[in-house]
């Protein structure tokens, strides 16, 4: 493997979700990769700053935008200020999500649509958003997070399980009409990361996950930015369509 191996040299790559956690941690490995540009999409704004900061030191140039992936004309503006700030998008990275533990028979359709709204409609709006200038510029990568959980499924997480679900066939469809245009669209799923969003997992759900997982311990968020580093690269050029399920083996689906 050589030291240019997902290499993303003059490439401008976006990030939604990209404040903390896993989209933080692809942010970084962007500007490792030696990216010119990078659009940090996040809804809160404490943390951008604080994000932008700890990237500061990059030779990448760093922008932030403020943005509710379930608002149609946020997730427009997002893609305005990303052109007029780098004038093209070579890669997107959908972070952004939520999630809850809410037992089925107590989940409002507030709550359902709220966690499909961000994971699933969120991912779709800012996909379709960035395509069009993708498709004007020759093409492009777009790498959705979607999670372990589609294929398994999650007692008390129906809600976040579909909306997961969603994302993987979400991602195939896309892949399939527009690789003619040389978009290429993959997923990557991750299993339980040490995330914020996973700091309220249950330390005994914890523990008997890492006693049945074969590398016998929690992933990082940089084991899943490794991935969507390749499959933002011209190394994965002829990869398209795919989910890569990254949870140290604990779950292998078919």
């Amino acid at each position: 493997m050589t030291q240019t191996f997902g290499s993303l040299s003059g490439a401008v790559i976006v990030v939604t979700g990209g404040a903390s956690g896993i989209g933080l941690a692809v942010a970084a490995a962007a500007c490792s990769a030696g990216a010119s540009g990078l659009m940090l999409a996040d809804r809160s704004r404490t943390a951008l700053d604080d994000a932008s900061r700890t990237l500061a030191t990059s030779e990448t140039k760093v922008a932030t935008q403020q943005v509710d992936v379930t608002d149609p004309a946020a997730v427009e503006e997002l893609v305005s200020r990303t052109l007029s700030t780098f004038g093209r998008v070579d890669g997107l990275v959908t972070s952004a999500g939520v999630e809850q533990s809410v037992p089925a028979l107590e989940l409002s359709d507030d709550a359902f649509d709220a966690v499909v709204g961000v994971n699933l409609k969120g991912t779709f709006s800012c996909a379709r958003g960035f395509a069009p200038t993708m498709i004007e510029t020759g093409g492009g990568s777009i790498v959705t997070i979607g999670s372990a959980l589609a294929f398994s499924g999650r007692a008390n997480g129906a809600h976040y399980s579909a909306s997961k679900g969603g994302v993987v066939a979400l991602t195939k469809s896309l892949a399939l009409e527009w690789g003619p245009s040389a978009i290429r669209v993959n997923s990557v799923a991750p299993g339980v990361i040490d995330t914020p969003l996973a700091s309220r997992v249950p330390a005994e759900y914890r523990a008997a996950y890492v006693s049945r997982t074969p590398l016998g311990r929690i992933g990082t968020p940089e084991d899943v930015a490794a991935v969507a580093r390749f499959l933002l690269s011209a190394d994965s050029g002829y990869v398209t369509g795919q989910t890569v399920v990254v949870n140290g083996g604990f779950l292998m689906p078919s």
